[in-house]
């Protein structure tokens, strides 16, 4: 806006009109959050990109013509993210789309201008996306934190760069040596982890079970399936009919409770309402007439259906789907710190006797400690800094009354072991480090905090 109205205009249609062309205005935003991520290694709030934009463009001192150079440069990769066509990495991009992780675009954006500059090739690239939603689909199976997938991708390429003896050529081994090397909450599932999981939880229950269904159908397989307009069917069914209590005998209830939502006894179908709660021997008869589907060769072929073959397809499924989403331990030294590596969020469900904090981030701030009284008290006056009252107002919330005294409170008479956080305001420090982490995420509900917003590093 410090040009001439004839310079405004030239920038405009060489860059911003491209570039919204690109993208579409109601992107705009989303784009310019994520090109921030990718150059600073961390998120602007949805609602500062504005000023978070400014800020850099400010700080760094950037000439407004490269800037909007580069922005346009990098708005033509982020409409391959928008609507994927005929890139050779689109069917990848597609998947990321079906998973809703566009969480992955700042490391993304940077991967493939790699690719555009002719850095890294062909085969690098797409191992690199395999690996990307290898890790994004174990962790979902394995019920890890998503939250914890916005730090891993904001800092990512750089932890890529900064491993020892680093090459292009080989990227994709760096990143799969940087993703294996995560701990806490940015875990890589390993065979064993994913098996368990995979094999045992409730599948029907979670997110993008028809993608991972569907992946396992199309796999080696020439006739591919648009699984996105088929649902998902249960051999045995969800409400037992007499023929299938019969069928399943005197261990009917058991098996059920612990098999109906189990990956061995879930399949993709056209026919869901034809199938219904019939019994064996009629869905079976069905699919083996009306179903061309791979996922259900094994059901038809099977003599019986019971806690048995589920098991045994559930295995079967598993063998294909650590081929499909495949993990390599590669073993690379990483230069980065590996105590800053295990990371966890308010939500996981994690005991900390016995692990030393090293540091916490509130708002993306990182602020280094010693102990858990430490990362307590510190978070509190960081919080009374953003809203004294708020904090305040715990004093005299039932939720800090404690068990024997109070854990928050405007006397610190009635404290074991106070520490002042202003004047007036006192905290209970003589707490276990599960009962701190417990009381810091009760803080940080009450100021409506994401899970995100609060993250801690042990060791």
């Amino acid at each position: 806006m410090d040009k001439e109205a004839y310079e405004q205009t030239r920038l405009f249609e060489e860059y911003w009109f491209k570039i919204e062309k690109n993208l579409g205005s109601e992107n705009i935003s989303d784009f310019v959050r994520d090109y921030l991520t990718m150059k600073q290694n961390k998120i602007p709030n949805k609602s500062e990109v504005y000023e978070a934009f400014k800020h850099y463009v400010m700080s760094n001192v950037l000439k407004v013509e490269d800037l909007l150079e580069e922005l346009y440069s990098y708005s033509k990769i982020y409409k391959t993210f928008i609507n994927p066509e005929n890139e050779i990495y689109a069917k990848r991009l597609q998947n990321f789309k079906f998973l809703k992780v566009s969480v992955v675009y700042p490391f993304l954006m940077n991967l493939i201008d790699l690719y555009n500059q002719q850095k890294i090739d062909s085969v690098n690239l797409l191992r690199s996306l395999e690996i990307i939603e290898s890790y994004i689909v174990r962790r979902a199976i394995c019920n890890q934190a998503t939250n914890a997938l916005n730090k891993v991708f904001a800092s990512l390429y750089s932890d890529i760069i900064e491993i020892d003896r680093f090459k292009l050529d080989e990227f994709s081994k760096y990143l799969n040596a940087a993703l294996v090397s995560k701990k806490g909450s940015a875990i890589f599932p390993n065979n064993d982890m994913f098996k368990n999981d995979f094999t045992s939880r409730d599948m029907y229950n979670i997110k993008n079970k028809q993608f991972f269904l569907g992946v396992l159908e199309n796999r080696d397989n020439k006739e591919r399936v648009d699984f996105i307009n088929l649902s998902v069917e249960h051999y045995m069914p969800q409400t037992l009919t007499s023929a299938w209590k019969v069928h399943l005998g005197d261990n009917f209830q058991n098996i059920h409770s612990l098999y109906v939502h189990n990956i061995g006894n879930l399949s993709l179908t056209a026919h869901n309402s034809e199938l219904g709660n019939k019994s064996y021997e009629e869905k079976k008869q069905l699919l083996k007439e009306q179903s061309r589907l791979k996922l259900n060769r094994f059901f038809i072929s099977s003599e019986t259906w019971s806690e048995v073959e589920i098991k045994k397809r559930a295995n079967l499924l598993f063998e294909e789907a650590k081929e499909v989403w495949n993990y390599e331990n590669l073993s690379i030294d990483i230069l980065t710190n590996s105590e800053d590596k295990e990371f966890y969020t308010l939500e996981d469900n994690i005991d900390i006797t016995g692990k030393k904090p090293i540091a916490f981030e509130l708002n993306g701030i990182k602020h280094s400690v010693k102990s858990w009284k430490e990362v307590l008290v510190k978070t509190l006056k960081l919080l009374a800094d953003i809203d004294f009252n708020m904090v305040k107002s715990f004093a005299y919330d039932s939720d800090f009354q404690g068990r024997v005294q109070r854990i928050i409170s405007d006397k610190g008479d009635n404290i074991r072991q106070a520490e002042e956080i202003r004047e007036d305001l006192y905290i209970e420090t003589n707490l276990s480090a599960n009962s701190i982490l417990a009381n810091i995420k009760l803080i940080c509900e009450k100021f409506d905090l994401e899970d995100d917003s609060f993250i801690f590093y042990v060791k």
